[in-house]
């Protein structure tokens, strides 16, 4: 069964290019498999220096 996507606001246009290889990029999507599994690895172990989420996009509790 599909799973909801997982969000993150952690990197600039600029950033999310160069890491995925593209110019201008604001919006991606990883299709399931070896690559997303590794890009998931990575944010998680990055959510551990870092937010994953800017101030301004999270829930009021």
């Amino acid at each position: 069964s599909p799973r909801a996507p997982k969000l993150l606001g952690l990197y600039s246009n600029e950033e999310l290019g160069l890491a995925l290889g593209g110019e201008n990029v604001i919006h991606t999507a990883f299709l399931a498999g070896r690559g997303a599994d590794q890009w998931t690895f990575d944010v998680h172990r990055l959510s551990g220096f870092r937010p994953l989420l800017p101030e301004s996009w999270r829930e009021e509790p």
